[in-house]
């Protein structure tokens, strides 16, 4: 007596032994075969090793270097983190300070600006970080220049000033 194949498995079998398509023909070279050389130089004599390929020119890979030398980036980094944390106690210090004199009936407007300057000194703080993280990458130029002009805003606003002077002073490092 025979075994009952249900239908998927017949399916299943059937696919196993359906053989592989036939495999790509390899892609044309538009120039003939590549040979290390830059189109349009002809072949070497033989027995002599081919010229060195040139690396292509910027954008590719890196940008060129500052007057800084490349530690621009790190510099300004380091500048705004501390000036970030600075202006993070600041604004957590000053947030409670402002809620508290919040509850006071006579001061009680005094301690709600405090409180909002606080919050907004909180923001620069973590607008900061992040620009200091941006500005460790070399990346997104103009969001580091408004960490560091909201680090100018805060407490921490000779962090800032330094962050933004050696900030202007190596653009040409950021890749955007």
């Amino acid at each position: 007596m025979g075994v009952i194949i249900p239908m998927e498995d017949k399916k299943r079998d059937e696919f196993r032994q359906t053989p592989y398509p036939p495999p790509y023909p390899p892609p044309p070279y538009p120039y003939g075969p590549p040979s290390g050389l830059p189109p349009g130089y002809p072949p070497p004599p033989p027995g002599y090793p081919p010229p060195p390929y040139h690396s292509p020119p910027y954008p590719y890979p890196y940008p060129p270097h500052s007057t800084l030398s490349g530690k621009g980036g790190l510099i300004v980094g380091i500048l705004m983190i501390v000036g970030g944390i600075i202006d993070l106690i600041a604004g957590g210090v000053i947030t409670m300070a402002g809620l508290f004199l919040s509850v006071i009936p006579i001061i009680g407007f005094i301690g709600g600006i405090y409180a909002a300057c606080g919050i907004f000194m909180l923001m620069g703080g973590i607008i900061g970080i992040l620009g200091a993280i941006f500005a460790l990458r070399r990346e997104r130029w103009t969001f580091v220049l408004v960490g560091a002009i909201l680090l100018i805003l805060g407490y921490s606003f000779i962090f800032g000033i330094l962050s933004l002077i050696f900030l202007i002073l190596s653009k040409d490092e950021f890749m955007s």
